[in-house]
């Protein structure tokens, strides 16, 4: 009687590094492009006035006006009365605070005019305007 001894091998699992290589590499290239997009400051797509001359000035409130004339409080929509009580706070605690006002190239003056207004109110009176440079 011939007795075979069965002797199992068992392989060693073998990890596959080309797919591996593959997927770490697109995943790096994936969040190396979308970190360095330039994104607008606060996130509304406005075309800001071009100005040769234009600086970087300290800011506590910025208003974005869209070409619709919507009024954003940072980010968030407001109305005429909701950013007079915010300015209000804002100048309780700085009465030297700067409202930066970034318009749409295409809106009307009525609406920054209407914001400057408010702020004056509510006891702000340094004002500053978004632009961009010109084309060289």
């Amino acid at each position: 009687m011939n007795i075979q001894s069965r002797v199992t091998s068992r392989s060693r699992p073998r990890i596959e590094l080309l797919p591996m290589i593959d997927v770490t590499l697109f995943l790096l290239i994936f969040f190396m492009l979308f970190t360095t997009f330039k994104t607008n400051e606060t996130g509304l797509q406005v075309d800001l006035p071009r100005a040769a001359t234009g600086t970087q000035a300290p800011t506590n409130l910025t208003v974005t006006i869209t070409k619709s004339g919507a009024i954003y409080l940072e980010d968030r929509l407001v109305t005429l009365a909701n950013l007079r009580g915010e300015a209000e706070q804002v100048a309780a605690q700085n009465p030297d605070a700067t409202v930066t006002i970034r318009g749409d190239s295409e809106s009307y003056w009525e609406h920054a005019v209407g914001v400057m207004d408010t702020a004056r109110q509510a006891g702000l009176s340094r004002f500053a305007f978004g632009t961009q440079p010109t084309a060289p």
